[in-house]
């Protein structure tokens, strides 16, 4: 990336938003740009009227937890994978941004979604009370309002990859079900199904994933 250390900023200021000032019942929306390569993420920020039917969405929703997704990282560190800061350009000016949403946007990025998002850390001008007071009042609404909601529970390490697997076959099992819940205490049932037995391995790995922060967010 060209730009300096001394050019990036931990918060857009004010002015950045000048021109995107908010009136009741607005948001702004953050686009991905179609040039996004590798970990050189630039994304600009537009307004929109939260005065539409939920049928007429064209915005995503992301859904993430602003620090790490366990918690604290050992180390202390904000760097990416890389070894780098986790910097992303929004519109023309290189801001910082915690490493698990920069990991979400590498995602985004790479999965091609170049389309209206909601972030909060970006699309709020986390420098102005006034408007984080007032966008926090329309957060049901954003997400009500959204096409989808996107969950970022983090990037997958050896625990997700063995819990995610049967949290599925689980999940498929609970919508075929004869009612609202898995007979758990049906150990034919479970074995016929391929529900049992779990491993205690897998019954660690599946704790382990759940203790993701995301699991106790409010949104």
């Amino acid at each position: 990336m060209a730009e300096t250390t001394a050019d990036v900023v931990d918060i857009l200021s004010s002015v950045t938003y000048t021109d995107k000032p908010l009136r009741p019942n607005e948001c702004r929306l953050l686009k991905l740009h179609e040039t996004c390569t590798g970990d050189d993420i630039r994304v600009s920020l537009t307004v929109c009227s939260l005065d539409f039917d939920r049928r007429d969405s064209r915005y995503y929703a992301l859904s993430y937890t602003w620090g790490h997704p366990y918690g604290e990282s050992e180390d202390g560190t904000e760097l990416t994978s890389t070894g780098k800061s986790p910097i992303i350009v929004c519109d023309g000016i290189p801001l910082k941004v915690k490493r698990n949403l920069f990991e979400a946007l590498l995602q985004l990025a790479a999965r091609r979604y170049f389309v209206d998002l909601w972030i909060d850390a970006i699309c709020i001008d986390q420098s102005d009370d006034s408007e984080r007071t007032k966008q926090i009042q329309l957060m049901a609404d954003i997400y009500s309002k959204a096409k989808e909601v996107i969950i970022w529970l983090g990037c997958g390490d050896d625990e997700s990859k063995e819990a995610i697997p049967i949290i599925e076959k689980f999940g498929r099992q609970l919508l075929l079900a004869q009612g609202p819940h898995i007979p758990f205490n049906d150990r034919t049932y479970l074995e016929s199904h391929g529900l049992y037995p779990l491993s205690e391995t897998q019954w660690k790995a599946i704790l382990i994933f759940f203790r993701r922060r995301w699991f106790r967010r409010v949104w």
